[in-house]
């Protein structure tokens, strides 16, 4: 909540998709918890499906994606000093500290049926990129955390959910978005993903890549391994889930059914690495 108040309360004047966060209350009094009063940003959020009148053109889906493409490349186009945002983060190291930071949530979600991940993490560790400018780092860009215009859900109003918000290297955004960008004869799980994206008209993975390379002057050649990680990153989510489960601390069945994503997700950035990363 802190740290989604710091940003929003800068980055509104530098991004306007960024809603401005008014005023952050820490007082336990009021009701009960730390809450931000923040501007209201009018429209719908697309989750799974899309409205109508878009999933029926394909040249409005093409210009939502390069929409949605075009506004990730300006968010890490903000010059984050001048933004105020320079004391947000720790660039030097990120991708280093980020690897091993998920390297280690893996081993302690451990469970006798793990998955194996040890040649995919044996390579994002062995060839780790050679991180450009850093910038502002949203850290969980996707369509459902933004908010289309009802009159032109080609348009975007807003992106939420900044709570991760930090400074780092940018691509790992992009891998992100690429991650869980679905395509047509995708396998499961990336079929399966909440971004309705794998109909006629949506840009391609590799069309993304080069329109934001384009956009943002940045060298993606490396864009692979960044989609590797986070494909090992989103491995390693589901497998805490699942170990909860294992391990008793929830009785959901929901969480019996990450054990297949885990390995689907494993195996699908092994098989990456293996066309190179």
């Amino acid at each position: 909540m802190k740290r989604e108040y710091r940003v929003l309360s800068r980055l509104y004047a530098s991004f306007e998709l960024a809603p401005r966060a008014f005023v952050l209350c820490t007082d336990p009094a009021v009701i009960g918890a730390d809450f931000v009063v923040m501007e209201r940003r009018n429209g719908i959020v697309i989750r799974l499906k899309l409205p109508e009148r878009l999933a029926l053109d394909p040249a409005a889906c093409r210009k939502l994606s390069e929409n949605f493409i075009d506004a990730v490349a300006a968010l890490h186009s903000v010059d984050y000093a001048a933004a105020g945002l320079a004391d947000l983060g720790h660039p030097a190291g990120y991708l280093e500290r980020q690897l091993s930071g998920w390297v280690e949530r893996w081993h302690a979600a451990n469970t006798p049926d793990q998955a194996d991940a040890s040649s995919l993490v044996e390579r994002l560790q062995r060839d780790i990129p050679v991180s450009g400018s850093p910038a502002i780092v949203h850290n969980d860009v996707k369509l459902d955390n933004t908010i289309v215009a009802a009159d032109d859900p080609t348009r975007f109003v807003a992106f939420l959910d900044w709570d991760m918000c930090t400074l780092g290297d940018p691509l790992t955004d992009l891998g992100n978005v690429i991650t869980l960008w679905r395509e047509p004869g995708d396998p499961p799980p990336i079929s399966q993903s909440e971004m309705p994206t794998g109909i006629p008209g949506f840009l391609t993975r590799a069309e993304i890549i080069e329109r934001y390379a384009r956009t943002t002057g940045r060298d993606c050649s490396r864009a692979a391994w960044y989609h590797a990680f986070n494909l090992f990153r989103y491995s390693v989510i589901a497998q805490q889930i699942y170990a909860r489960f294992v391990r008793g601390q929830t009785q959901d069945q929901r969480f019996r059914a990450m054990e297949p994503w885990v390995t689907a997700l494993i195996d699908r950035g092994t098989a990456l690495a293996d066309k190179g990363i």
